[in-house]
């Protein structure tokens, strides 16, 4: 070891407060660096082996293959692995419930198929062999038909024929479809499973599998493993341009083998501009600490130049300083950030099982790597070199006579250290002291300023950080205020009678009946339409468009509420009761805000549809001209265009077309009521479920919808199923939101826990920096403050010049601070905006805590430093050369 690395060594050990702050900051960066790569690191493979799980470990899939075209693709060099699943056919079986899913379908599992598939038992085990069969779960709790392990089932196969083409497992059931081809095939139960997710919802089977026996239809389902896996796309549609493709897009997207580009330039930009908080935060602290401790030692340098050191030699002799702290710091960093994360994930296992619908059985765990680990070793140590080069090179270049001067640290320009008098006149003596000395010395001040700048900074992008993400999370994630959802049509059972009934279950608390139609096109003043709407809805296949006579064409949604729930909503938003809770005709209410994803963007868009409300309009309905025509919802030159029975074009005018109904729409809403979900980017109209009769006619009735709002959705659930299984009702319209509620719920928690776990890390960070820059400082002045002692300065003066001093600090780093960090939020934004639309906005309280917090550190640092200083002798002080 030579010289100079001893007198660095010798310097850490001398400054210890110093030292040890330094290695705080690195600690707390490392930490903070493995932190976020550890946790994506493990976050990415937990969500992937849940996506495994729920999904199946595919890439893509075909719905209808045969063995020829099978044969082509499956020996292909980027095709890793392929299952297939036979589809043996459907069988139509009395006794299940769901008019949509009259069938059992069949399919024969080919090798490896039930461990790459998620194909999850819930009793018995898997068929051994063509005569057993396992059947899903939903079977029962859908389909209403119920089997016991040990039963003997025979079943009449057969293949779905619409209009003479083959019908497979990916089309929806089809008016005036057959079956074809009938085989009795018989099977024993050996078991049941998890409804499937290679199962689409709109599937009209229930997926029953068995083993192939060697014999049955040329007919597959074929699923792929591409390496490399993001070759998956061009792949499948080049190997079955003619065939339904499907792909397991979440295991994509997570995966980042996704074509979504916009989802990966909101993760890639949101994840830049972390990286760049966390190095900024690291960066000032650490270089605020490696520029002081060299300002303090420039005399240092200056004596061992005089006596030969090299510019290369005082340079190694900073990164030599630098590497030591590291050695320390790194390893406890990586501790740190493992066990701190380790702790939080533990901590909050549960919530991300409620991120999954119920059965997944994969944990989070932290994962080791050594991939993250020394991803953060490498950003700890660039960061820190980074904060050593920049006061290395200056206190390389510094000649040996002014560093022995010390004439770069302070020059005095008389005109520049002139104060005001009103300073004078409102601080006194001690306020223009502290005022000279803010003008005499502006470097060591522009460290402290700058240090507290940083701190501001990173403290109020962090909270916008978070902040958006929590404004984008709802935006995405709206909260409903229902749980539970029954469709009821008036010919099956009477809907006021099955509301009380229902109503009645265990934890109910509100419940709701309500008639909704959706695209009805309007017409009204285009005056009252915002641009926005206009803007957001131009791309559309139903967007909006002036008519001939100047009015705005939009499509609405009308609801209808029953009489206790349209008088919450009257007084929930604080409404006249006199003009709206009365009997007869009453106006419509809008909602003043729509949301909707956008598929042409890829972006959530929210708008406020209207200007204002008291204005008339016009709703359109389509007239009935029997089977001679049909309407092909086009319009030409202002007409509607229909087609007769020779696929002949019908141009119709809106007047031949069209009945008009006029209605008055009154106030606007901000509250919506308990049983409605703002997602779509039609006008939302509100009426009393009373004048339904007289603005919709009997052939546009739907279906009425029952909302609940439950303490506890699941046993509400459980009971209403038993309720409509006793009344013979089917039970696949009984809907429970709550369980996806809970997830969006676990998953805002989830990103809370992480989000202010990074704000603590970065605000420890920035109060680590402004401690460590404030308390050297004073150090670094105990000579002068010593000087002032001897000439007659009292505690009292001391104590009123640092406490203006500190109130120079706070407010010129607040005047930088805050409007760089607005700067920094905007770029916050415009990276969400890349996914989510909504307006820019400021976290106002982050502010206000931050401008609070500047002051409380400030003066408790100086507090703590200048107690310390009160503790000198001042002769003693005077004596040293480096303190």
């Amino acid at each position: 070891m030579n010289i100079l690395h001893r007198v660095t060594l010798e310097n850490l050990k001398k400054n210890k407060v110093r030292t040890f702050v330094t290695i705080i900051g690195i600690i707390l960066s490392v930490s903070l660096f493995t932190a976020v790569t550890s946790s994506v690191y493990s976050l990415q493979t937990y969500i992937l082996e849940v996506v495994k799980e729920q999904e199946g470990d595919y890439h893509g899939g075909v719905y209808e293959a045969s063995a020829k075209d099978l044969e082509k693709v499956v020996p292909h060099e980027k095709v890793k692995n392929t299952v297939m699943l036979q589809n043996l056919g459907y069988a139509k079986v009395e006794g299940i419930r769901n008019e949509y899913k009259p069938y059992i379908y069949v399919g024969a599992m080919g090798d490896g198929f039930s461990q790459t598939m998620p194909v999850h038992l819930t009793s018995g085990r898997l068929p051994e062999n063509s005569k057993e069969i396992l059947l899903p779960e939903h079977l029962g709790d859908n389909g209403g038909l119920r089997f016991k392990e040990g039963e003997v089932l025979s079943l009449s196969l057969g293949q779905r024929v619409y209009e003479g083409e083959q019908a497979y497992q990916n089309m929806a059931l089809l008016v005036g479809e057959e079956l074809t081809d009938l085989q009795v095939r018989t099977y024993k139960v050996v078991g049941f499973y998890e409804r499937p997710s290679f199962e689409r919802q709109d599937a009209p089977g229930y997926t029953a599998l068995t083993l192939p026996d060697g014999a049955g239809p040329d007919s597959f389902q074929a699923y792929f493993q591409i390496d490399p896996m993001k070759d998956t796309y061009t792949f499948m549609e080049a190997s079955f341009p003619s065939k339904t493709i499907t792909y397991n897009n979440d295991l994509l997207r997570y995966s980042g083998s996704s074509n979504e580009n916009t989802l990966n330039a909101v993760l890639y930009s949101m994840v830049a501009v972390l990286s760049v908080i966390i190095m900024f935060g690291s960066v000032s602290l650490i270089y605020n600490a490696f520029s002081i401790s060299i300002s303090e030692r420039t005399k240092q340098y200056g004596l061992l130049k005089s006596m030969g050191a090299t510019r290369k030699q005082i340079m190694n002799s900073v990164f030599f300083e630098a590497l030591v702290l590291s050695a320390v710091g790194i390893p406890l960093g990586l501790l740190l950030g493992i066990v701190g994360i380790g702790l939080t994930f533990f901590f909050s296992k549960h919530l991300f099982l409620n991120l999954w619908q119920a059965g997944v059985k994969t944990e989070l765990v932290l994962r080791i790597g050594w991939m993250p680990l020394l991803v953060a070793s490498l950003l700890g140590l660039m960061t820190v070199l980074i904060s050593a080069y920049i006061p290395a090179k200056k206190a390389a270049g510094v000649s040996a006579i002014d560093a022995i001067r010390l004439s770069n640290d302070i020059r005095i320009d008389p005109k520049k250290v002139k104060t005001s008098k009103v300073t004078y006149r409102l601080f006194g003596f001690s306020g223009l002291l502290a005022a000279k000395n803010f003008k005499r010395n502006r470097r060591k001040y522009r460290a402290t300023v700058v240090s507290l700048f940083m701190s501001i900074v990173l403290f109020i992008s962090a909270s916008s950080f978070t902040a958006y993400i929590e404004r984008g999370m709802s935006e995405v994630m709206r909260e409903k205020g229902y749980d539970i959802t029954y469709t009821i049509f008036s010919e099956d059972y009477n809907a006021e009678d099955l509301r009380e009934l229902l109503g009645t279950s265990e934890g109910v608390e509100k419940e709701a009946l309500v008639y909704s139609q959706s695209f009805i096109e309007a017409s009204l003043p285009k005056e009252v339409v915002t641009d926005r709407y206009f803007d957001v809805t131009k791309d559309m296949e139903l967007k909006p468009y002036t008519s001939e006579s100047g009015k705005s064409m939009m499509y609405v949604n009308l609801t209808f509420l029953d009489p206790e729930n349209y008088e919450a909503l009257i007084k929930d938003n604080g409404l006249d009761e006199k003009k709206y809770l009365k009997e007869g005709e009453v106006p419509a209410l809008y909602y003043g805000e729509g949301s909707f994803y956008d598929y042409n963007t890829n972006k959530y868009v929210t708008f406020e549809p209207l200007k204002s409300g008291s204005f008339m309009m016009e709703l359109y309905e389509l007239k009935n001209f029997g089977d001679s025509i049909y309407y092909t919802g086009e319009r030409k030159d202002g007409q509607l265009v229909y087609r007769d029975q020779e696929e002949k074009e019908v141009l119709k005018s809106l007047t031949e077309a069209l009945t008009v109904k006029e209605i008055s729409v009154g106030d606007r809403i901000e509250t919506l009521p308990m049983a409605y979900f703002n997602d779509s980017h039609e006008l939302k109209l509100f009426f009393p479920l009373h004048m339904m009769g007289s603005i919709m006619t009997e052939e546009e009735k739907r279906p009425m919808e029952l909302f609940f709002k439950t303490e506890n959705h699941k046993e509400a659930y459980e009971e209403m199923v038993e309720t409509l299984e006793g009344l013979s009702l089917p039970t696949q319209r009984l809907t429970n939101h709550g369980a996806y509620l809970e997830q969006e719920r676990s998953m805002i928690t989830v990103v809370n826990i992480f989000s202010y776990g990074f704000i603590i890390l970065i605000s420890l960070i920035a109060a680590a920096n402004v401690f460590n820059t404030i308390s050297t400082n004073i150090q670094l002045r105990r000579r002068e403050f010593a000087m002032l002692k001897a000439v007659g300065m009292t505690r009292k003066a001391f104590d009123k010049m640092m406490r203006f001093e500190s109130m120079l600090y706070g407010v010129k780093s607040i005047l930088y601070g805050i409007p760089v960090a607005i700067g920094v939020t905007y770029l916050i934004y415009l990276s969400m905006s890349n996914g989510i639309e909504f307006t820019f906005f400021l976290p106002w309280t982050a502010l206000f805590i931050a401008v609070g917090s500047v002051f409380v550190v400030v003066f408790a640092t100086s507090r703590y430093a200048m107690e310390k200083v009160h503790k000198d002798n001042p002769v003693d002080a005077l004596k040293n050369e480096n303190l």
